[in-house]
């Protein structure tokens, strides 16, 4: 749960490309192996709606919510 310490943004609102979120998913399954979770809050921005549903389809999505960041 965020407590208000940081807070961080992977992705831009000018069109994050699906590479960037592989790398930003790598990050997370790494994370997750070790059995790390954020302790701060995330927000991942895909930069387009094809991103984002690319990246669902390819299962990114779900390193990203096992590790509490937000989509």
């Amino acid at each position: 749960m965020f407590d208000g310490r940081l807070a961080g943004l992977i992705g831009s609102c000018t069109n994050s490309s699906y590479e960037d979120m592989g790398r930003a998913a790598a990050v997370a399954k790494q994370a997750i192996s070790k059995g790390l979770k954020a302790k701060s809050r995330f927000t991942i921005t895909p930069g387009s709606e094809q991103i984002r549903a690319t990246i669902e389809r390819d299962g990114q999505v779900t390193y990203f919510t096992c590790t509490a960041l937000l989509l």
